[in-house]
């Protein structure tokens, strides 16, 4: 297995806002870029078959590349094109304003829709609408509502009054509402498809209303072009939000099917659209876009192919491009389901009639997604055009299919990187030169992957390093390439059988074996674990530029450390709060502590070494200084080996036994260090049980201890573990 390049490549800034973004597979800023320079790919087209998400595109585009991206669903290409607009501020206020401006009878339809959501302070009972209602599933009204008063200046919470109950009783006939929602869609049908009536039952009855107001006027909207895209796209931002889909809290809210939350937000749908500007303006300067035949400038820019891409011809007048680079995403009922249903919203029927097979489709399972890729692999194997991809929101069952599918259609998996901490890949195919022959390969990748990372690993983490092994060494199909159902179970039970062969590998926690953690049945004598290479990296960097962000700092380390054991950024974040303090008025950057200097602490452990070595005297104990710091004594019974530290990296005391059970062992270390201690402890359980029998005591506890003017053995013995480390706990049982 090479565990050498290419490096799991980090996001370089960190990410704007768009709309739906919920919905659509992780972005990570610079990722595809990086990829790409690592490829010796500097300029030219590229193409993206998939078009998964506005912002790798525009990423590419910006860097001068001419992207071609082929996208056949209206919602996701609408988006594309108003970013590259980057529509102003001003812009975007000029064009809601005369969109507010419309009629709904005697009034403006903003002021019309603003009363809708009308409610009563609860302090002053004056009405406002800068509100914002809870809702529980089922339930026929809120059960509590958030609420600014710019009367009295009441923001807070409190419970739906009578007026907000009655105001939800003057809506209007909702069933029309309903009818009106679903005929824009199929006019006519009088049996339509279950995933079209549950995206309309996803919608509370006030923002159906809102949404058939919305809807109509912007069929009678005679604008500027410019201006009615930037409505379109707003009215884009308005139907998500006026779903039930905004579960509370919301961080667990990355829906793929339309599955109504018990709890969730009802928004004011009018200051959605005043506020939704900021999800569209955020490019300094507009990118060139066009859709295709015509081609965008040689500088850079993106050609939109409002289709799936099915033959060559469709693309016949378009350059060789050098690389496919996209994302690749999981399939999303919940997306695909709300786009045909809004895009019939915003522009008829007409705009879905491709489209309307998805509304029949409630079950994207991974077969079904591979033979979706497969097309595509096989289009660009006929032009032999190599594939960069990102693969986050990793499941076993969907990495198979992002493997099987490009190694059915004759591409191999060259290159990869792979973060278990994040479940997501960069992956490298190409089509492989004539003659090259695939390796038969047993458990070793999985015992590789392991001693590299010095740390037990997840069963999905495991099996996602064996299907990417297999499809590197072209093991992974049979040699007809033939991908069906069979194909996980199988792979699956022969991983399972490495996993329960107790000469390789043993299970270390009392988890099902699906939701287990393994280890090395046979460890070698020395190794790092993953959090102990990464704090070595880290100090290295540090002593040369004491001032970083945590993306520059993550970036280095990745580039040092094997793809497929990148630096998990939890631990990055831990190891800037134990070395580093913020600099103020700098977002995301730290600075190393004066007293973390390596010269300074050098010096403090010179000092709690011979602190050590004259409490050792002043208790009656035989002190040795070589190889290290140790007490032995014939009459207590207790015997201690001492190592001091200014890092947390204590792997390197038990490499080569030197943790000896015939003594008690003792590592003193910066108290700056607990919580990063702590940390590691509790992601390992290997480290956890090699160091359970270890004193961990800081250097002020030594202080105290040495300026103790009472201290005998007796004493030394009682207060020695009475500071512990925060998660020390000396009764802990060992797990094997």
């Amino acid at each position: 297995m090479n565990f050498g390049a290419p490096p799991f490549f980090s996001e370089s800034d960190q990410t704007p806002e768009i709309p739906l973004e919920r919905y659509l597979p992780p972005y990570q800023s610079g990722t595809l870029s990086k990829m790409l320079q690592y490829k010796n790919i500097f300029s030219g087209w590229l193409l993206d078959p998939i078009g998964s998400h506005p912002l790798s595109a525009i990423e590419l585009a910006k860097n001068g590349y001419k992207v071609l991206v082929a996208v056949s669903n209206p919602v996701i290409a609408k988006l594309y094109e108003v970013i590259c607009m980057a529509p102003s501020k001003a812009e975007i206020q000029a064009a809601i304003s005369e969109f507010g401006a419309l009629r709904v009878g005697e009034e403006r339809l903003e002021l019309n829709i603003k009363k809708m959501y009308e409610s009563d302070c609860p302090n002053c009972k004056v009405l406002t609408n800068h509100v914002k209602f809870v809702w529980r599933k089922g339930d026929a009204v809120p059960v509590l509502k958030e609420l600014s008063c710019p009367a009295c200046g009441f923001t807070g919470e409190s419970a739906p009054s009578q007026f907000d109950i009655e105001k939800l009783k003057q809506l209007g006939n909702i069933p029309m509402y309903e009818s009106r929602a679903l005929q824009r869609v199929l006019p006519g049908t009088t049996d339509p498809p279950a995933m079209l009536s549950e995206a309309i039952q996803s919608y509370l009855p006030r923002a159906l209303a809102v949404i058939i107001r919305l809807m109509n006027k912007n069929d009678s909207f005679n604008t500027t072009p410019h201006r009615k895209k930037i409505i379109e796209a707003l009215l884009i931002v308005a139907f998500d939000h006026g779903t039930k889909m905004w579960g509370i809290p919301a961080s667990r809210s990355r829906p793929k099917a339309v599955s109504i939350p018990n709890q969730f937000w009802e928004f004011n749908l009018w200051e959605v659209i005043e506020n939704g500007g900021r999800y569209l303006s955020i490019l300094e300067e507009a990118l060139p876009f066009v859709f295709y035949p015509d081609l965008p400038p040689d500088e850079g820019g993106i050609c939109l192919y409002p289709n799936r891409i099915r033959r060559s011809e469709d693309l016949q007048n378009l350059p060789m491009a050098q690389s496919i680079v996209t994302i690749l995403p999981r399939p999303s009922q919940a997306l695909w389901t709300y786009s045909v249903v809004w895009a019939g919203w915003i522009w008829g029927h007409n705009a879905i009639s491709q489209l309307k097979g998805v509304l029949e489709r409630k079950r994207y399972d991974w077969i079904w997604h591979t033979y979706a890729l497969k097309k595509l692999f096989e289009f660009s194997a006929t032009k032999h055009i190599p594939w960069l991809a990102t693969a986050p929101e990793l499941t076993s069952n969907y990495l198979l299919s992002f493997v099987s599918a490009p190694a059915s259609s004759g591409y191999q998996l060259c290159e990869y990187a792979f973060n278990g901490d994040t479940k997501s890949a960069q992956l490298y195919w190409q089509i492989p030169a004539m003659g090259s022959s695939s390796q038969t390969l047993g458990a070793n990748a999985i015992q590789e992957y392991l001693q590299a990372k010095g740390e037990e690993a997840s069963y999905q983490e495991l099996l996602s390093i064996n299907m990417l092994d297999l499809a590197n060494n072209r093991y992974l199909l049979n040699e007809d390439l033939k991908v069906d159902s069979d194909l996980f179970p199988n792979i699956s039970k022969e991983f399972e059988k490495t996993l329960m062969t107790p000469s390789l590998i043993r299970k270390v926690d009392s988890d099902t074996m699906e939701y287990g953690e393994f280890w090395l049945a046979h460890p070698p004598e020395r190794y790092r674990p993953l959090a102990d290479q990464i704090e070595i990296h880290f100090l290295q960097y540090l002593q040369n530029d004491p001032i970083v962000s945590v993306t520059e700092i993550e970036s280095l380390i990745n580039q040092k450390q094997p793809g497929v054991l990148p630096a998990p950024h939890e631990l990055i974040l831990n190891l800037l709060r134990s070395y580093c303090d913020p600099v103020p008025g700098m977002e995301n950057t730290w600075q190393l502590r004066h007293q973390e200097s390596s010269m300074i602490r050098r010096a403090d452990i010179r000092i709690l070494q011979r602190m050590l070595i004259d409490i050792g005297k002043r208790v009656g104990m035989s002190v040795a200084t070589s190889p290290v710091i140790s007490w032995q004594s014939s009459t207590i019974g207790r015997n201690y080996q001492f190592f001091v530290s200014g890092s947390c990296i204590f792997s390197r005391f038990i490499d080569g036994n030197q943790v000896k059970g015939s003594q008690e062992t003792v590592i003193v270390y910066p108290g700056s260090r607990a919580d990063l201690l702590n940390y590691k402890l509790k992601r390992s359980l290997v480290l956890a049980n090699q160091l359970a029998k270890i004193h961990f005591v800081k250097f002020r506890h030594i202080r105290n201890l040495y300026e103790n003017p009472g201290l005998d053995i007796q004493t030394w013995v009682k207060l020695l573990d009475s500071d512990p480390a925060v998660w020390q706990d000396f009764g802990q049982p060992v797990l094997f």
